[in-house]
């Protein structure tokens, strides 16, 4: 089926950036936004197990030496535990870089399926009223997730 949508030109580039940060032709991205919408709750779970793949092997960015160091240096240098970590963390190799994304996978929490019919947006946004303690706020999240 064919569908054809009226956008302006600030949606197209919103678009177009949110396609392009996923590596996608801002066709191929609709396409997986509107089937993501339309999938059941079981499909949807397969859904997020695949964009976790997709993420663990998503292109590594590899900072050239000279911008390590200046970030470095900006932190206070190698003697601050802020620079250390800088430094540790900005030069990893690629496969470093996946291997730590694929531990952070492994023990992160599966995805609860959203309520039928329901986005996260629906599910979050104006639930709050905003008289919240810190402590209300941090059960509240500890729930969600």
């Amino acid at each position: 089926m064919t569908i054809t949508l009226e956008l302006s030109p600030e949606e197209v580039d919103r678009l177009r950036e949110k396609a392009a940060a996923h590596g996608q032709s801002l066709p191929d991205y609709l396409k997986n936004v509107a089937e993501r919408d339309a999938a059941p709750a079981a499909e949807t779970n397969d859904f997020a197990a695949a964009q976790y793949r997709a993420l663990i092997d998503a292109p590594v960015f590899v900072p050239d030496p000279e911008v390590v160091a200046q970030t470095v240096e900006a932190a206070g240098g190698e003697h601050t535990s802020l620079g250390r970590g800088l430094k540790e963390m900005l030069s990893r190799t690629p496969e470093q870089v996946r291997e730590a994304r694929a531990r952070l996978f492994a023990t992160a929490r599966p995805a609860r399926p959203l309520p039928p019919g329901k986005t996260l947006e629906d599910v979050i946004v104006g639930k709050w009223p905003g008289d919240e303690t810190d402590e209300e706020i941090a059960r509240a999240l500890e729930d969600l997730s």
